[in-house]
């Protein structure tokens, strides 16, 4: 099973990182997400509410599972 981790980076530095996923990936990697840059970065995500999204569009993706 794969394990993902996801980031919503802010809008006002999108422009930035956009093109330099590499960079995000490598402070995350390095001090993890309790980084300064990172949280100046980035909003925290709510697992819920992505779990929500998830199985909504896979309910519709895949009535019959």
């Amino acid at each position: 099973m794969r394990e993902y981790i996801i980031y919503e980076v802010k809008n006002d530095h999108q422009p930035f990182i956009l093109g330099r996923e590499r960079l995000l990936e490598e402070l995350l990697a390095v001090e993890g997400e309790e980084s300064a840059e990172v949280r100046f970065l980035c909003h925290e995500v709510d697992p819920d509410r992505i779990m929500f999204q998830l199985r909504r569009r896979m309910d519709r993706r895949f009535p019959e599972v």
